[in-house]
Parts: structure tokens; C-alpha cells; sequence
């Protein structure tokens, strides 16, 4: 079977958003791939999201078992909601259980997701 050609092109989040054929609501900062068969028509999509992500917190030996990292994160997290985001996500390494225990008792929440990734 011969498929007609696609139109693949690039269009912001918001515009997304406007021509999901899902009704995905896609934040405004994602660009997104559509394809488009010579009708118009979109037959596909796949996104990049900025996902905002909780990365490098780190506290002095001496700062242990203060609070210092929480304010650290709830800092960032003030940042982010200011600009804006409504959710974020810390990567935490499944040997590290007291990391995890910490974000939890942050308000994290496990997600049932599984992380791949590609060397581009």
C-alpha cells in the first residue's frame, strides 16, 4: 500500500493545542511535530516539553539534617510556579531510598514511569 506523502512541520505548544486531534493541552513552551497527510488532515504528532525537573541539590556536610535542602527546593519550586508551571519532577536514583523518603516527605509523589533514554 502507497501512502500518500506527510507534511511534517514544527508549530509551538499553544498552537498545539488549538489543532490537537486528542485536545492535548500542551504548555505553551513545547514545540510540536505534526503531520499532515496533502488534505490537511493531522495523521500525527510528537512533542518536546520542557519538563521542569528538580536537578542538583546538594548541602554541605555541615547542613545535614537541617532543612536547608527543603528551602532549597521549595525556592525553586516558587520560581517555577511563578513562571508559570504547575507541576515538577525530580529524577532520583532508586539506590538512593533516603533521597526518595525525602521527596515524599516533600509532597512527591512515585509515578509509575519508566525513564529511557537516547545518546543523540
Amino acid at each position: 500500500m502507497i501512502r500518500d506523502a506527510m507534511d511534517i512541520g514544527i508549530i509551538s505548544g499553544s498552537e498545539a493545542a488549538n489543532v490537537d486531534p486528542q485536545n492535548v493541552p500542551w504548555p505553551v513552551d513545547s514545540l510540536v511535530a505534526i503531520a499532515r497527510n496533502p488534505n490537511g488532515e493531522i495523521k500525527g504528532r510528537s512533542a518536546i516539553i520542557q519538563l521542569p525537573h528538580i536537578e542538583g541539590t546538594w548541602v554541605a556536610d555541615s547542613e545535614r539534617g537541617s532543612t536547608l535542602a527543603f528551602q532549597l527546593v521549595h525556592k525553586i519550586e516558587s520560581v517555577l510556579k511563578e513562571s508559570g508551571k504547575t507541576h515538577a519532577f525530580a529524577f532520583v536514583d532508586i539506590a538512593q531510598s533516603e533521597i526518595l523518603g525525602y521527596m515524599l516527605r516533600m509532597g512527591y509523589k512515585v509515578s509509575p514511569l519508566l525513564v529511557v533514554s537516547k545518546e543523540l
